[in-house]
């Protein structure tokens, strides 16, 4: 296998697109366990991003890099038949109107009444799909009948008061309301329906069979103050009310979740990892059982298992965020700081605001800076080691650092050192990011001069050379360099941004705007660079 099929993606110039499936592969290969795989997946990732810079159109690589790296379970009772008969059996229109109300409130309470039923919005819509064709006078006594109702039976599922919403617009008759019932009484409803969308959820559940009615009821109000306690910390009657709860035999996801959270935020964790190893192996699509398993294992420093967890986690959701950060964190510990900073910066891409994860990356990028400076205290000549130091400077924001530290390294080793095409790139990069636009330009230019020399595809010089050209009304270079660095990377909304300015710029009004419009469709927005005059 070659470095592309180890990482799981064809060959490409774009080094984020390599990063993120090295993170992705990451989510499933654990050093732990086998370490020799792991180093096999490092090595190809490094590969790749090495790969990158002599990617051509036609897939092929350079003779230097031919030769490859070698290496709800049962969610509730089974549902009853539907025993509603069908409401269009009874005329609203007639002189049946009061005995229409009745059978649809005797309807609903029923439903309520049958936990299984309660829960299925079909079971809702048999009674309520007809409500368009009700006459005023129904809709209005069963909108004031069931408002009263929603009060007085305090556990319905948010789907249902969301779909009961939408047919009688509570919310939108505020004074209306008043009218029939007391002020707080409508406050406390309406309050209700609002926060409906953070309740509890009510999935998944399996009571024993000797439950009734006012056991369930009871437990789901034991439930809800149990839920109260975990966000308030507090703790009076709080073993009582546990012990009540666990007596019952109730198997309930939300309840292993809330058991799992009060337990591990008072430090009890032998109980909260129980718990959570419970929602992880009965509700296996669960993400809160695992989340809550790898953070108990974690604060244990048992970061084999906590791994394990986060992996769980990513296997059903693989974006995300706090799993990614959970096993982010995990490397860190392992001292493995690649593979952290390669996460971080997926989080960082998903979530552009996460302040956590831009924070662990800029520690990272410092610890890399320590590691790295001791390794050229001892081997000065490490090509390797002066890249990621140049890198990491850069990453932090200390832009003169990394323009002192290169400005050494050139001076001492070109044109011998391996990278010196990266480090006059990244000099450049960090004189524009100190606006000396001047001084970027020229190497920038001496970045792609080396990498043609070299045999490499110079695709990102490309992209930085284009954009100053366009800044500085010279679209006819523009056009030419954004033009060979689409052959590299076609899919470049960046790429194809620009090159429909430059030809905007010239006039080349149907291509700038097929290319704008290509852009759009990569991205999801476009904006313009600069503006011509």
């Amino acid at each position: 296998m070659n470095c592309w099929e180890i990482i799981g993606i064809p060959p490409t110039v774009d080094k984020r697109t390599i990063k993120r499936a090295y993170a992705t592969k990451l989510k499933t290969h654990r050093p732990d366990e086998d370490p020799e795989a792991f180093k096999v997946l490092r090595a190809a990732f490094e590969e790749a991003i090495e790969e990158a810079k002599y990617y051509q159109p036609n897939g092929e690589a350079t003779e230097r890099h031919t030769n490859s790296t070698e290496t709800s379970s049962n969610n509730s009772k089974s549902n009853q038949a539907n025993r509603q008969p069908s409401t269009t059996n009874i005329d609203c229109n007639t002189e049946n109107t009061e005995e229409f109300i009745k059978y649809i409130q005797t309807a609903t309470v029923e439903i309520y009444e049958n936990f299984n039923e309660r829960i299925q919005i079909s079971s809702w819509r048999d009674i309520y799909e007809s409500e368009s064709s009700w006459s005023l006078e129904v809709k209005q006594h069963m909108a004031l009948w069931l408002f009263s109702f929603i009060g007085r039976n305090r556990f319905i599922p948010k789907e249902i008061i969301e779909y009961l919403e939408n047919i009688f617009l509570w919310q939108e008759n505020y004074n209306w309301l008043k009218r029939t019932f007391a002020e707080d009484f409508v406050r406390y409803v309406l309050n209700r329906i609002i926060t409906s969308q953070w309740s509890l959820s009510y999935k998944g559940i399996n009571f024993p069979e000797s439950i009734d009615f006012q056991g369930i009821e009871t437990y789901f109000a034991q439930r809800e103050h149990l839920e109260y306690l975990t966000i308030s910390k507090e703790s009076k009657n709080r073993d009582e009310l546990l012990q009540a709860i666990i007596d019952k035999n109730i198997q309930d996801p939300e309840l292993y979740r809330l058991l799992s959270s009060l337990y591990f935020d008072n430090q009890e964790l032998t109980p909260a990892l129980e718990y959570s190893r419970i929602l992880a192996k009965e509700y296996t699509n669960e993400l809160e059982g695992h989340l809550t398993k790898a953070a108990i294992y974690y604060k244990k420093k048992n970061f084999s298992e906590a791994l394990a967890s986060y992996e769980s986690t990513l296997s059903i959701d693989e974006d995300h965020d706090i799993a990614l950060k959970g096993l982010a964190a995990c490397y860190l510990e392992l001292n493995d700081l690649h593979s952290a900073k390669c996460l971080y910066e997926q989080v960082s891409i998903q979530s552009p605001f996460d302040l956590e994860a831009r924070i662990q990356l800029v520690r990272i990028n410092q610890l890399l800076i320590k590691e790295n400076l001791r390794v050229l205290s001892d081997s000065p000549e490490d090509t390797k080691a002066q890249l990621q130091t140049a890198e990491s400077y850069f990453e932090i924001g200390a832009y003169s650092e990394a323009i002192q530290f290169i400005l050494s390294i050139i001076e001492k080793n070109a044109p011998a050192t391996e990278y010196i095409g990266d480090l006059h790139h990244l000099l450049g990069l960090s004189y524009e990011a100190i606006y000396k636009i001047s001084d970027a330009q020229p190497h920038f230019i001496k970045a792609l001069e080396i990498s043609e020399e070299n045999g490499e595809n110079g695709y990102y010089s490309l992209i930085k050379l284009g954009e100053l050209y366009i800044k500085q009304d010279q679209h006819d270079k523009a056009l030419g360099l954004l033009t060979k660095a689409l052959r590299y990377n076609p899919d470049s909304a960046k790429a194809l941004e620009l090159l429909a300015n430059a030809q905007r710029c010239l006039n080349l009004n149907d291509e700038a705007l097929q290319n704008i419009n290509r852009s759009i469709g990569k991205s999801g927005i476009a904006t313009l660079f600069a503006h011509c005059y």
